[in-house]
């Protein structure tokens, strides 16, 4: 994708924080007020704010709807110290395992692409049909390279911006490909149209649920729908992007809306995933380089970061671990 697109793709999450709160945040006053004792330090109202949040979530869930309620209890729940609030007997053990048995019952609906386990594959089939498998070849992959016909839309629009026109060539595609409602879904999210681009975004996923274009619009849209005064408010958007990028960790396609996202709602625990992922890219990079060196041509791994990437990524970690080393004990993730 044009560098220029990306980046105008890439704000949309700015456009999105500046549209306003929306609402998952606090719309019943009790649970606003658990999030602030919550945030201020009072285990005992996290603890209850975690319970709450769970008792919200949908019973029989849709395989196409994630509950934002879930993803923020996971949130509340993971930055709590257990062993802390033990001690201090603000959580009880059977409390403690009362939530763990609750999060372990939902441990499906907590993940939002395929899973690479083969025991987990027929259950993928069973929530996402045809969807749970990558039939065209599109992981790893951006849309030009999976169905180069996208290209010279991208291409063309980016030179005359005329968003009708790129988007009656993209529907003339063929709707069988996840791509093809990727280009769409990315059209309509630079024009402003949200909904219309939810819709595309969803279809996308119906046609392959690890397609990494699919994911990262539906991150922005439900940022921009989610975002309140807490941090956990929109962690189905961020959990669903760090899910998407590892699955395609071959890749380098979801790493700037991460950073996005980031820059807009800084937190420890954000901080140090989005450190991993840079990571993992950094540690793939140089083992693929080792493989080549040793065994050249057979090489399970190939090395996709340009020296300029790995110097960014190596220097971005870098950053990172200064401020995760900067940060108080009680605050580290």
């Amino acid at each position: 994708m044009p560098r220029r697109l990306l980046s105008r793709l890439a704000a949309t999450f700015l456009l999105a924080a500046a549209l306003g709160p929306a609402a998952l945040a606090d719309t019943a006053p009790d649970l606003g007020a658990l999030k602030g004792k919550a945030a201020a330090g009072d285990t005992a109202a996290r603890v209850e704010l975690v319970q709450a949040l769970l008792a919200s979530v949908p019973r029989t869930p849709r395989a196409d709807v994630p509950s934002p309620a879930l993803f923020a209890a996971q949130c509340w729940w993971t930055g709590l110290d257990q062993s802390a609030a033990i001690e201090a007997r603000t959580l009880s053990e059977a409390t403690l395992a009362e939530i763990e048995a609750e999060f372990a019952a939902r441990e499906t609906e907590l993940r939002l692409v395929p899973s690479d386990k083969s025991w987990q594959k027929a259950t993928d089939e069973q929530r996402w049909g045809d969807g749970a498998s990558d039939r065209f070849g599109t992981r790893n992959r951006n849309i030009r390279e999976s169905l180069p016909a996208t290209a010279a839309i991208l291409l063309q629009f980016a030179q005359n911006r005329k968003h009708d026109e790129a988007l009656s060539r993209a529907e003339a595609l063929d709707w069988a490909r996840p791509e093809t409602h990727a280009l769409i879904a990315q059209l309509h999210i630079l024009a402003g149209n949200l909904p219309q681009a939810e819709e595309a975004a969803q279809r996308t996923l119906q046609l392959y649920r690890g397609h990494y274009s699919g994911h990262s619009v539906l991150a922005q849209i439900e940022f921009r729908r989610l975002k309140g005064s807490y941090v956990c408010d929109t962690a189905l958007a961020w959990e669903r992007l760090v899910q998407a990028d590892m699955h395609n960790d071959e890749s380098t396609l979801l790493v700037t809306n991460l950073i996005e996202l980031y820059q807009l709602e800084r937190d420890p625990m954000r901080l140090k995933a989005l450190r991993d992922r840079l990571d993992n890219r950094i540690r793939y990079h140089e083992l693929a380089a080792s493989w080549g060196e040793r065994m050249t041509g057979i090489s399970p791994y190939r090395p996709y970061l340009s020296e300029a990437q790995l110097a960014q990524f190596r220097t971005m970690r870098d950053q990172a671990d200064v401020e995760l080393a900067k940060l108080k004990p009680a605050d580290k993730p």
